[in-house]
C-alpha cells in the first residue's frame, strides 16, 4: 500500500469527508505553507 493512500484513508476516517474535499484541503494547505515559507524567507 502506498503511503499517500494510507494518509488519504486516515484523513477520510478522521474527518469522514469525501476524497475530493481532502484533495482540496491538501492543495490549500500546501499553498498556505508555501506562502508562509516565502513570507518568512522574504523578511530581512
Amino acid at each position: 500500500m502506498r503511503k499517500e493512500k494510507i494518509v488519504n484513508m486516515a484523513f477520510y476516517y478522521l474527518f469522514q469527508s469525501t476524497m475530493d474535499e481532502i484533495k482540496i484541503a491538501n492543495k490549500c494547505g500546501i499553498q498556505q505553507l508555501r506562502f508562509s515559507l516565502i513570507s518568512t524567507l522574504s523578511k530581512p
